[in-house]
């Protein structure tokens, strides 16, 4: 990833590990925290006493104490503790939020661009940037910058193609880090939500599950042991043509009932155009399906048991019985539901372990509060050493 410098942050693993276990599961008490790391419990007080001191982490009266004992005081991260900014690019659009530490969102802005030339987004991105400081004039410092982006992310994080914007090979990282003088980096948008969910959504205090989106692409990421799995593959989107439907259309690269065929908005409104012969946008085709039209009520449908038959099918593979599902077009579960349901448990035994599938409503937002998580989790370490 690029940074402002390469001064190498050096922090002892016991305080890093502890004000990570605070971050992601705190409010949460020293017992479970010295168990959690395997430390005791006088070594864990001096931690957590230094963090507590530096105005990182403090201690929460705990009101659901029914004991006559000592009251137990849990720990959890100020969440004013650092401000972050994130940033989900589009093919035409900047959605960035400002969010805290804990990736609460405090501040939201959108811009657009006209063209999509790397000069062109740079600039956009860097008025994103004075704009929300602007508008958030209480957050008077952001520790760091997140771009969440759909295409391919090298480790070092400079761009090696993004679809949507026609890049290739692009450091987009390095020059907006020196010319905002904090450190930028940029993930694959997918892995990021995967890394929002796990630390700050739906997925806390999940040490396994799968993020499933759905929208302008088809998005998977992996959750496992209590990391997100962050390989190469993963970055590149596997996946996106696996057949769901044997019968179902082609897409435009030859596969035949496709996962991007059968769930990604561009797929189905080319299918609804080439149908009505007009324009149809994606809000259009869910009023459609709402007021019961067969064309639009069939393509739902089809969509919604190709959702079930993928999350089954990663249940099976990747061995995960909790789904986060995310995306832009999230409707396409909600108005097929039982359908989804339906295809879930066709094939299912009765001894497997039941799904359980939570549900992001953030639209884009959960996109750019994704990037922020990437900014917050990559620097995390830099703010436990400022």
């Amino acid at each position: 990833m690029k940074t402002i410098d390469t001064v190498e942050i050096s922090v002892p693993d016991s305080i890093a590990d502890l004000a990570r276990a605070v971050l992601i599961h705190g409010p949460v008490s020293r017992g479970e925290l010295a168990e959690q790391l395997g430390l005791s419990l006088p070594t864990l007080t001096r931690l957590s006493r230094a963090l507590i001191d530096r105005g990182i982490l403090y201690e929460v009266d705990d009101l659901s104490q029914n004991t006559t004992g000592r009251p137990t005081k849990p720990l959890d991260v100020r969440p004013e503790a650092g401000y972050y900014m994130g940033v989900k690019l589009t093919g035409d659009q900047a959605i960035g939020v400002l969010t805290d530490i804990k990736a609460n969102e405090l501040v939201r802005l959108e811009a657009n661009f006209m063209d999509r030339r790397v000069s062109t987004v740079h600039r956009i991105l860097v008025k994103l940037y004075q704009d929300l400081i602007e508008k958030a004039h209480y957050a008077s410092e952001v520790k760091a910058l997140g771009i969440s982006i759909g295409g391919y992310v090298h480790q070092d994080g400079t761009i090696g193609y993004a679809s949507f914007l026609g890049w290739e090979n692009v450091d987009l990282a390095g020059p907006l880090s020196e010319e905002l003088g904090i450190p930028v980096y940029i993930e694959n948008d997918i892995v990021a939500v995967a890394g929002a969910e796990h630390w700050f959504g739906l997925g806390r205090g999940h040490t396994d599950f799968s993020v499933i989106t759905v929208g302008a692409g088809l998005g998977y990421g992996l959750v496992r042991r209590d990391r997100v799995v962050n390989t190469q593959d993963a970055r590149l989107g596997i996946g996106t043509h696996i057949i769901l439907d044997a019968d179902g259309p082609s897409c435009s690269e030859g596969y035949k009932g496709c996962a991007t065929e059968l769930l990604t908005t561009p797929a189905l409104l080319e299918q609804a155009t080439a149908h009505f012969g007009r324009t149809v946008s994606f809000d259009e085709l869910v009023a459609l399906f709402k007021e019961g039209d067969a064309f639009a009520r069939n393509i739902f449908f089809r969509a919604g048991r190709a959702l079930g038959r993928l999350i089954a099918l990663v249940s099976s593979l990747a061995l995960v019985d909790t789904f986060v599902l995310a995306g832009e077009a999230i409707e396409l579960f909600r108005g097929t539901e039982d359908v989804v349901w339906e295809e879930i448990n066709r094939d299912r035994k009765v001894e497997f372990t039941p799904l359980t599938i939570l549900v992001d409503e953030g639209n884009f937002v959960a996109w750019a509060r994704g990037a922020a998580a990437v900014a917050i989790q990559s620097s995390f370490d830099r703010l436990l050493v400022a």
